[in-house]
């Protein structure tokens, strides 16, 4: 680790983008504001665990050059995403903070505790490109991208009254499950290993799983309409999966000796973020 300097820090985040605040600024904040604020544009994730910090960086190869900052007993790391930014929010072990005040830099004088844990430049990414290994923080962003692409989980239709949005659920469950539709076969499959290989599900247990989903959903995070249950709201969540979840040809797709589930993870990962 090492305390950069002010022209460093600068370099890094452009000018247009660092507000100086003063002496007296920066007494008054004491711990809990820094001299160095970020603009528009930046993502800080502000982990409470270095491990937890480095495992991100580890399993992302594109974030092998990206800025690393330290504070007290927290280390941040800096992005740059080309997606739509969520609001500040609190998860277990790692803030999400996209706008407000950043400590980065305080003058040596002030000995305050702030340090570039990893030189480099915020990395310009699109979120949909990393992997997220913890939970929280992968279901957070698995809600918010899938928000951005296909709408809400819920629709208002009228006043008071809300319906589920079959698209959004579609790219829901696809990504929790690995669910896909072969166009070319016209099969359900699950992506397995990473992607790399699949296994055909049976057509007549979609229904079950989609409702099942959807049930848990409602149980644990999401009030959804009771009435969103019925066999003709499952169908149009099944036609946009068919519509908008697809692969295009998966000779070599195993089939399960017997009738079964695709392999799927925690049901956690299912429900949307709160």
């Amino acid at each position: 680790m090492q305390r950069a300097s002010f022209k460093y820090i600068k370099s890094v985040f452009g000018p247009a983008e660092l507000l100086r605040l003063r002496d007296n600024d920066l007494r008054r904040f004491g711990m809990e504001r820094g001299s160095i604020p970020f603009g528009s544009g930046l993502l800080a994730l502000a982990f409470s665990s270095t491990a937890t910090a480095e495992e991100l960086i580890a399993s992302n190869a594109a974030l092998s050059m990206t800025l690393v900052t330290r504070m007290n007993n927290t280390t941040i790391v800096w992005l740059r995403p080309r997606n739509f930014l969520p609001a500040n929010t609190a998860l277990r072990g790692v803030q999400i903070i996209t706008e407000g005040l950043i400590p980065i830099y305080a003058n040596p004088a002030f000995q305050l505790p702030r340090s570039i844990y990893r030189a480099g430049l915020p990395v310009e990414i699109d979120l949909n490109d990393l992997i997220f290994n913890d939970a929280d923080l992968d279901d957070f962003f698995s809600n918010w991208l899938i928000q951005e692409r296909f709408g809400p989980a819920l629709i208002r239709v009228s006043s008071g009254r809300f319906e589920l949005n079959p698209i959004y659920w579609a790219g829901r469950i696809s990504r929790a499950t690995g669910l896909r539709y072969d166009t070319t076969k016209e099969q359900f499959v699950s992506c397995m290993d990473g992607g790399s290989s699949y296994i055909v599900v049976e057509s007549r247990i979609i229904p079950e799983l989609v409702l099942a989903l959807l049930q848990h959903a409602a149980q644990v995070l999401l009030k959804i309409p009771p009435r969103e249950m019925r066999p003709k709201r499952i169908g149009s969540v099944i036609e946009a999966i068919k519509m908008f979840c697809t692969v295009s040809d998966t000779t070599g797709a195993k089939v399960p000796n017997r009738i079964r589930k695709p392999l799927l993870r925690d049901c956690r990962a299912y429900a949307p973020a709160s």
